[in-house]
């Protein structure tokens, strides 16, 4: 099923989440959201795509779709920032070792992966680490 331009952003999100949840490491959760009420670590968390409509071809081809999806990673520091290593490496294989069928079962056309560097933060009294990916496709 092609992803409608309608619902791009939320079809992208969620086809994007179900991907990386199927396939995520032993003991991760996925989250739509950073988890401040009950938090759960380690967790990946999927952020809300980021559509950039105004590409036009100008020869009169169809239009084109920039989309960027930031995906993050959370563990506590006593366990390393091996373990964001371990989350970032599998969103990684998992995006390429799907990227064929992203493109002719939803039309999204895999274009980058830009790592961001780690990083620490403190949480009630917890320093968790944190990594992050931005996801891009062409769409259109």
């Amino acid at each position: 099923m092609i992803l409608s331009e309608a619902t791009l952003r939320s079809e992208t999100f969620q086809t994007l989440y179900n991907l990386i949840d199927a396939n995520k490491p032993v003991g991760w959760t996925v989250l739509s959201a950073y988890p401040t009420a009950n938090p759960i670590f380690p967790c990946i968390i999927i952020n809300s795509a980021n559509i950039e409509f105004d590409k036009l071809v100008l020869h009169g081809g169809t239009r084109e779709r920039i989309i960027t999806v930031l995906v993050e990673a959370f563990a506590k520091a006593n366990q390393g920032k091996g373990k964001i290593d371990e989350a970032l490496d599998n969103i990684d294989n998992t995006i390429i070792t799907n990227q064929n069928s992203l493109f002719t079962t939803y039309g999204l056309d895999f274009q980058t992966i830009d790592a961001s560097n780690q990083d620490v933060f403190i949480e009630n009294d917890q320093r968790i680490n944190t990594g992050a990916l931005i996801v891009e496709f062409k769409f259109g």
